[in-house]
Order: structure tokens, then C-alpha cells, then sequence
């Protein structure tokens, strides 16, 4: 635990923004380029990263290759280069890359809706502009950023390994103790600390003109603040997928004019709980007001009449099968042991997930929707310059 949450605001505004091209510099005294002809012949990756609440490392490797995993697990944790003078090539291929980013009407409509969402918050900074950017590129001194993300890998001791897959144990247990116990480590224990910030919305509204594509986008957002109980969220997300079927029949087939349609819902733990849904559009410009008032309706006819036993049944039927088939896979089983240390949640027996499942009825998914999809807490649109104004600039 940790990561940048752990920062003053001021330094997560600058350093903690810049931390991850740190590692572009390479590892064990290895470029990053030269590290796959040293590793010609094997097949394994292993990389490290500073993230709001965590650090960590993340990698795969062949059975045969297990050691050489481990190495690479060492060098990330001991042997970063320190390499200033890569480090400043580096930053000069992201200010040429990024130079035109702040044009962007993506990246412009994307900022002026954090604008809403983060306004007042004393960690937040705006990396979609481009002057932004290269400020800090230019101002934060290299040092800094690799003591900063050097210091979070000082103490191994804090971190918990997991290893997923067909292996010897017995090996596996030989390279721990060759490589992972030689690691730097202390008594010393790490949380993250959450910030107090909170911006609960309700009823704002955005709009972008920027571009000269005939193309808008749609974002309608819901957020309430809650705390997570996991049949209320399997029950909306239950909710979400019927949802989304159905305002894809309505919209797309009935309506026209739409060139994708997306609509989610989840539960974000953090920095405080509550659920967040969207409904996302990219369409006529013509079409974006009507699409705005028909995915309310048929949300709210929705809200009213409440999913069929067809439609839940439909939905549970391909969730089971799903899961049998990530049952058989890593990915499955590496996400389920992050969760439960993470989250510091008991392991429970898996074997009652359909039974679980059967207990959330049409019934009970229209009451937990009721319960946290009220009225948008954000309608946000981009749309294309007005001729006016694009026939000024020539």
C-alpha cells in the first residue's frame, strides 16, 4: 500500500505525475532496449509501476523461465538505472509526441469535464494541457522523480507475492528464497492514505464545440454515494448489461444515426464509496439532443417496469458460463487472490456462486436500481465547431 496517495498535494501535482518515466531508463544497467537481446530465448517480462494507492510489480514467464523472473523481480527492486541523460531524451520524445495534444476536442472535452468533477480538489492537475506538461518536464528536477519512485521500492517487506500458474513448487520455493528474501526489507508497515476531497454532482452540465468532424459524443453520468455490499452489485450490473441491450435495440434499430453505444455501472471504493454509471453516445450532431431525451426515457421505462425474468435469466446464464471457463485460466485466479489479500476479505469456498446468483431476482434488481439510478449527476456533450467560428479562424 501506498503509491502517490502517501504524497503532499503539491508533490503528487508535479513529481507524482511524472513517476512512471523513470523506468524508461532501464534496469541492472540494461537499457530497455537492450534487455530483450539479453533475454533472447526466454520468454518473460516482469515491469514495475507507482500507482494512486499501490505499488507493485506485474509479470509472466514459461515454467523453464521461472528464474529468470525472479531476477528481473530483483533488478526492479534494487537496480533501477539511474540515468539522467536518457531520462532528458526520453522527456524530449513525449514533449514532441504530446505537442499538439491540448488541440485535441477529445482531450479538450475530457478536461473541461474533470474541470466539473475535480473542481476544488487540491491534488488534481490538468496533463491534458500541453503547457502543463512540458512546465513540469522542464521544472522537476530528475532526482527528484527517481528518488521519489525508488523510495517506494526500498522495503520489500511491505509487498505481497503471488505467483499463478504450472510450476515446480519446490523450485518456486528455492528462488523465493534465493532472490526475494535477499531483497531489502523492514518491520516497517505502509497504508495509503485517502484524500478528504469529495465533489458529490448533481445536475451539471457541459458542453464542447471543438473540431470540424461531424461527430459528437454523449456522456450522461450517475453517481450516489454508497457503501459496497456485493449482491447489490452484481444486481446492477446485472441491470447494466440488460440496460445496455435495451437502449441499443431502442436507439441503434429505432433511431439511427448512432455510430456506438456504451453504458456501465461499478462500484469505486475509493477515495470514498459509491457507485458511478454512464451512458456513452458518438452520433449525428443532429441526433445528440433527441438521443439525450430517449436513453432517459427508456432508463426511466426501464426503472419502471423492471427487467424480465427472460432477461436476468439470459444474463445468469452467460455469467456462469463465463465463469467456468475463467476458472480454467490465471488471470482468473491471480485476480481473485489480489482481491481478497488486498482488500483484506476472507477466502470463502467458491462453489456457492450459483447460488448466490439465484437469489437476485427481476425484482430485487429493480429495487437496488431504484435505489442508486436517480437523475444524472452529469450530461456532457461535444460537438462540432459552429461554421461560424471555423470559417473565422481561416
Amino acid at each position: 500500500y501506498g503509491g502517490r496517495s502517501l504524497m503532499s498535494d503539491d508533490d503528487v501535482k508535479s513529481v507524482g505525475q511524472l513517476m512512471s518515466i523513470v523506468t524508461a531508463t532501464g534496469i541492472g544497467g540494461f537499457k530497455n532496449h537492450e534487455l530483450p537481446k539479453v533475454l533472447a530465448g526466454r520468454k518473460v517480462k516482469v515491469s514495475s509501476f507507482v500507482s494512486t494507492y499501490e505499488e507493485g510489480l506485474k509479470g509472466s514467464a514459461r515454467a523453464k523461465d521461472l528464474e529468470a523472473l525472479f531476477k528481473l523481480i530483483y533488478l526492479n527492486f534494487t537496480s533501477l538505472n539511474e540515468d539522467e541523460k536518457m531520462y532528458q531524451s526520453y522527456v524530449e520524445k513525449i514533449k514532441a509526441f504530446t505537442k499538439n495534444r491540448k488541440l485535441d476536442p477529445k482531450n479538450i472535452f475530457s478536461t473541461e469535464i474533470n474541470k466539473v468533477e475535480q473542481a476544488g480538489n487540491p491534488r488534481y492537475i490538468n496533463m491534458y494541457d500541453n503547457d502543463t506538461a512540458v512546465r513540469l518536464l522542464d521544472s522537476v528536477p530528475y532526482n527528484r522523480l527517481y528518488n521519489a519512485y525508488t523510495e517506494r521500492f526500498k522495503n520489500a517487506g511491505d509487498f505481497s507475492f503471488l505467483f499463478i500458474g504450472d510450476f515446480d513448487e519446490d523450485l518456486l520455493k528455492s528462488y523465493v528464497e534465493t532472490y526475494l528474501t535477499a531483497l531489502p526489507s523492514s518491520d516497517e508497515r505502509e497504508n495509503y492514505k485517502l484524500s478528504t476531497y469529495k465533489n458529490i454532482l448533481s445536475g451539471e452540465r457541459v458542453e464542447v464545440r471543438k473540431g470540424l468532424e461531424e461527430k459528437a459524443t454523449l456522456l450522461i453520468k450517475f453517481e450516489t454515494e454508497a457503501k459496497h455490499v456485493k449482491k447489490e452489485s452484481d444486481a446492477l450490473k446485472m441491470f447494466g448489461q440488460i440496460f445496455k441491450t435495451r437502449l441499443r435495440d431502442k436507439i441503434r434499430e429505432e433511431k439511427g444515426g448512432v455510430y456506438s453505444v456504451r453504458a456501465s455501472i461499478m462500484h469505486v471504493r475509493r477515495p470514498y464509496s459509491k457507485y458511478s454509471a454512464s451512458i456513452t453516445f458518438t452520433c449525428s450532431p443532429d441526433n445528440i439532443q433527441i438521443l439525450e431525451q430517449e436513453s432517459l426515457k427508456v432508463l426511466n421505462e426501464f426503472l419502471k417496469e423492471g427487467p424480465t425474468k427472460k432477461e436476468v435469466a439470459g444474463v445468469k446464464k452467460n455469467w456462469v458460463l463465463n465463469r467456468k471457463k475463467a476458472l480454467e485460466t490465471n488471470r482468473f485466479w491471480l485476480g481473485h487472490m489480489y482481491n481478497k489479500i488486498y482488500w483484506n476479505q476472507p477466502f470463502k469456498d467458491l462453489s456457492d456462486y450459483e447460488e448466490k446468483l439465484s437469489e437476485i431476482t427481476p425484482k430485487y434488481i429493480n429495487k437496488i436500481a431504484k435505489k442508486y439510478v436517480r437523475t444524472p449527476s452529469l450530461v456532457a456533450k461535444l460537438l462540432p465547431e459552429l461554421k461560424e467560428a471555423s470559417e473565422n479562424k481561416i
